[in-house]
């Protein structure tokens, strides 16, 4: 059931011949599966980093459609779930990099809402992302894992991205 859950998942991801339907059914399936997981063995991490996954993979593909608040609210799912695995596990850096990934997305597509929902929105993008920033850019090993360095420098670029969108000429 792991194994099914994940191919559906990392399917949608690389398959351009995959419409946007058939990768939302893979990737709901893949949740189905990892709910299942998650419920018959709670203590597994991998299956809680998997859901999330799953999660986050659903809200980048609302995203392209347009659905910013369906998109919001997969992100915030994934979000809770690599919080919770961030606690648990502080020296996996696997969570922290997909958690800030997913907070990244997050503040996208937030930062997206603001052309509809105006100021608030664009609120709410630059306080994920400057969150995330005090969160994970005081860690010793940024300067030493240039991996988690290019994640943080994801995370200042959508910062400087939502600042602009605020019409701060200087980010």
């Amino acid at each position: 059931l792991a194994e099914l859950a994940d191919t559906l998942s990392l399917a949608t991801g690389g398959l351009r011949s995959m419409s946007d339907n058939d990768a939302q059914q893979n990737l709901q399936r893949s949740i189905d599966y990892c709910e299942q997981l998650t419920s018959a063995f709670p203590s597994v991490p991998e299956y809680q980093a998997l859901l999330a996954t799953s999660y986050r993979k659903v809200g980048r593909l609302l995203r392209a459609r347009k659905d910013f608040a369906g998109a919001e609210a997969n992100f915030n799912f994934a979000q809770q779930r690599l919080d919770t695995l961030v606690s648990r596990y502080p020296s996996q850096t696997y969570h922290r990099i997909a958690l800030i990934v997913t907070l990244i997305d997050l503040g996208d597509v937030q930062r997206a809402r603001g052309d509809i929902d105006g100021p608030a929105a664009l609120a709410a993008s630059r306080e994920t992302l400057e969150n995330a920033i005090a969160r994970f850019g005081g860690e010793q090993n940024v300067a030493r894992d240039p991996f988690m360095a290019r994640f943080m420098s994801s995370l200042y670029h959508s910062l400087a991205s939502t600042l602009r969108s605020m019409g701060d000429d200087t980010a």
